[in-house]
């Protein structure tokens, strides 16, 4: 439960960074938290404890769209980490700065391709 909210509060905190036009204030660098586990809470405890914190086959987690959401924000803090390098140059070259190196495409391919089926648009 500390790891989602953990997640959570760094979600707003990108989000808000983003809308403020500021670099956020934590980076992936600065902290090693696994991502939440992809279980629903009803899952977490089993009297076989095998069995504990496996999401049953064919049901899709509701975590599943929170991570998808961690992963997203990360790929955005990046984009704005990149993006607010432009503050240390000179005016004259602001220019320049609009073509920092940008996240690859691959990047956001395998983010799309890691959707499951349930999370994908019909």
């Amino acid at each position: 439960m500390m790891k989602r909210t953990f997640w959570a509060l760094m979600i707003f905190e990108r989000n808000m960074s983003s809308a403020l036009g500021r670099s956020c204030s934590i980076q992936d660098e600065d902290f090693d938290l696994d991502l939440p586990i992809e279980c629903d809470d009803e899952y977490w405890t089993n009297a076989n404890s095998a069995l504990a914190f496996t999401q049953p086959a064919g049901k899709p987690s509701t975590v599943s769209h929170f991570v998808c959401c961690i992963r997203i924000t990360q790929i955005h803090a990046f984009a704005l980490r990149t993006i607010d390098r432009r503050g240390s140059l000179p005016r004259l070259h602001f220019r320049l700065s609009l073509y920092a190196p940008m996240p690859p495409a691959a990047v956001f391919v395998s983010w799309m391709c890691n959707f499951g089926a349930h999370r994908h648009p019909v």
